[in-house]
């Protein structure tokens, strides 16, 4: 696989989303940590440090700020380019990234799906609109089960 030179003139080639930077970031860790669990990378994280209350620290000033979030992935995500070896793997956590729904897509979908099934089951209609009942077989209900599982909807 060839990739561009530097990680700015691949980034300028794909231009990607900030979801797809994290998304791309998680898989480029579940690769070269072979699919290590969250508590099991933060245990070696909090060892490598020395100290569990800087991380943690760390930790809670990243969590609610998606710009800090994204600017620690393409830091870290460019540190690894210097390595020739580790850029097909960076280009290969892009390009899967690219193919997957994002989080708020899936979930508006979800949420979408919730509103209809509910309207379905209680008979309810919104106003001046046709109504189209479809069966509900067992493959919808177990769709509609996993997508509202997904994002922690009531059935």
């Amino acid at each position: 696989m060839t990739s561009p030179k530097s990680f700015v003139d691949f980034l300028n080639e794909r231009h990607p989303e900030n979801e797809k930077v994290l998304v791309a970031l998680r898989f480029y860790l579940a690769e070269v940590t072979h699919d290590k669990l969250q508590r099991e990378l933060l245990a070696e994280i909090k060892d490598s440090v020395g100290d569990p209350h800087k991380v943690q620290a760390a930790l809670d000033q990243l969590k609610g700020d998606r710009g800090s979030q994204v600017q620690v992935a393409l830091t870290f995500l460019a540190d690894r380019w210097e390595d020739p070896a580790e850029r097909d793997r960076i280009v290969r956590a892009f390009t899967g990234a690219a193919t997957k729904l994002p989080v708020i897509e899936a979930s508006l979908i979800a949420i979408v799906q919730h509103v209809c099934q509910c309207s379905l089951v209680e008979g309810g209609r919104p106003s001046q609109a046709p109504v189209v009942r479809a069966p509900i077989t067992a493959s919808t209900k177990n769709i509609a089960y996993m997508l509202t599982m997904a994002i922690d909807l009531p059935l």
